[in-house]
């Protein structure tokens, strides 16, 4: 069973399996930071999970990666689950 990351971006459709909500967490990161505008996770049992559940899953406390980027990047990310 693994975490399932789905990205899209145009006409380009991604999905990957991490076997841990950390490697998860930093598959979405990258996948922002490669222009894909929208990201989804879903965990091992099928449900979706919003990138606050999937921090507070490997322990973080810093802000979401969502902000972090648009401020960065002065982009719109769009999160959907």
């Amino acid at each position: 069973m693994s975490f399932i990351v789905r990205a899209i971006r145009a006409e380009l459709t991604v999905m990957n399996g991490c076997t841990c909500a950390s490697a998860a967490l930093r598959l979405v990161a990258e996948r922002r930071a490669t222009g894909f505008q929208e990201v989804q996770v879903r965990a091992p049992d099928g449900r979706p999970l919003d990138e606050a559940l999937l921090r507070a899953m490997v322990g973080f406390s810093e802000p979401p990666l969502a902000e972090a980027a648009v401020r960065g990047s002065g982009g719109r990310l769009v999160l959907r689950v």
